[in-house]
């Protein structure tokens, strides 16, 4: 992921999200990485996903 993305998410935490918010961030991360994971991981490409 591009660093400007992680300073945008900081910044955005960091001026006042609430929990839920950053939960919601924590998920949508983890969702990010399964997904680049399942196309780039192991296996290689998977372009049938």
């Amino acid at each position: 992921m591009p660093p400007a993305e992680y300073y945008l998410t900081a910044k955005l935490m960091y001026l006042g999200q609430s929990v839920a918010s950053k939960a919601t961030f924590y998920r949508r991360l983890a969702r990010f990485h399964a997904k680049a994971i399942s196309e780039f991981g192991v296996g290689g490409f998977n372009g049938s996903h």
